[in-house]
């Protein structure tokens, strides 16, 4: 299993103890598969902790597989890079090393490694917009795979994939909830931040700033308590929204300061681009319209060089969105939209055209309720 670290106790403990029992097992008789399962299980704790370490023992697990259970632990390691490769933003990598996994997992009868790295591998499938047949395939998993933690992961795509899309909202929001109580029940931290984070941005796009606080408020804790910078990715931006849309900017500007000081000189692509959006975030907390819109433009940015295409094209969106509200212009030449939609404005009139109501524009684009309106209302749509 994939350790989880809820106790009280901070990443250097936890190193500590690693260390310790490496030399523990070097003293051991051990055979050459169970040697290879304590190399394959320490590259996975030392990544979820964030340890750069652990890309070392990954790339020196190999590729041999000379007996069925060193082949058991080869497609055990690809799982687990695979899905830390996720979370840290690698996700070329992280589809070669599932990829790799499903490959020997299946020549070896290994039903349960095949099914966790296809359902990781769907979710990497969602993070970079390879969304054509995703939803089905989703579908599919969460109904055939028996293992908790792959139907729980095949949910939560299934329920993100739904979001948005007119009608589909509620649907995405009883799976998110079930998902977020599974996952905390069973110890998958990331996928319990993560369905947190989803249900906290519905609520923010209802106008519920205070319960999307709420839900946000246990998950931003742990990663600021624990350290472990890598599970920020998905709950700190959508919680510093929450806290700057209830006038917690103080609060916030601590939390990005301490995430700021967390990722620095850490080679963490996800975790950084949230980064960039938690300040972006900030700036227009604080008011500073041209900043946001900056900050912003460096949050796109980031995202697109993942990739992650829909979290690029909306902090896009955003920067357009605060162009518009400091009146189309900024410092450094840009030119207004004068009485034209900006590119966020054409945006709802095509979701307008669609049959969306404002409130599912707003989940669709991320916006605020109230900003969606404003904008539907200046959409002259034909």
């Amino acid at each position: 299993p994939r350790p989880t670290w809820t106790g009280p106790w901070p990443p250097a403990t936890h190193l500590r103890w690693h260390e310790r029992s490496l030399r523990l097992a070097e003293s051991l008789p051990l055979a050459p598969h169970q040697r290879m399962s304590l190399r394959v299980t320490a590259m996975s704790a030392l990544l979820e902790l964030g340890e750069e370490s652990g890309w070392v023992l990954a790339e020196e697990i190999g590729e041999d597989e000379p007996t069925p259970q060193i082949a058991l632990e080869r497609a055990r390691s690809g799982v687990n890079a695979g899905d830390a490769a996720m979370r840290w933003g690698f996700y070329g990598a992280a589809r070669s090393r599932l990829t790799s996994a499903i490959d020997i997992a299946s020549r070896h009868g290994y039903q349960v490694i095949r099914h966790m790295a296809q359902v990781t591998l769907l979710h990497v499938d969602y993070f970079t917009g390879t969304w054509e047949g995703l939803a089905e395939r989703a579908r599919e998993c969460a109904g055939a795979v028996g293992e908790p933690a792959c139907r729980v992961e095949a949910l939560l795509v299934t329920a993100r994939l739904g979001l948005g899309t007119a009608d589909g909202d509620r649907e995405a929001g009883d799976l998110l909830r079930t998902v977020r109580e599974e996952s905390q029940r069973r110890g998958m931290i990331a996928l319990w931040l993560e369905s947190s984070a989803a249900l906290a941005q519905l609520r923010l796009a209802d106008g519920d700033a205070g319960d999307a606080l709420a839900l946000t408020d246990d998950g931003m804790r742990l990663v600021l308590d624990k350290g472990i910078w890598v599970w920020a990715t998905e709950i700190a931006p959508v919680r510093m929204a929450a806290l700057t849309a209830t006038g917690q900017v103080a609060e916030a500007e601590r939390a990005v300061d301490a995430l700021g000081a967390g990722l620095r000189g850490r080679r963490m692509a996800a975790p950084q681009a949230a980064l960039e959006e938690c300040r972006a975030v900030l700036a227009e907390g604080r008011g500073d319209l041209d900043a946001a819109v900056r900050a912003w433009d460096t949050a796109a940015r980031a995202w697109a060089r993942l990739p992650r295409p829909y979290s690029a094209a909306r902090a896009r969106q955003n920067v357009d969105r605060c162009l518009r509200a400091a009146g189309g212009t900024r410092r450094g030449g840009r030119r207004g939209y004068g009485v034209l939609l900006c590119p966020s404005g054409r945006e709802v009139g095509r979701l307008m055209l669609d049959g969306m109501t404002n409130r599912q524009i707003a989940r669709e684009l991320f916006l605020v309720l109230d900003r969606a309106n404003a904008v539907a209302a200046t959409a002259d749509v034909r």
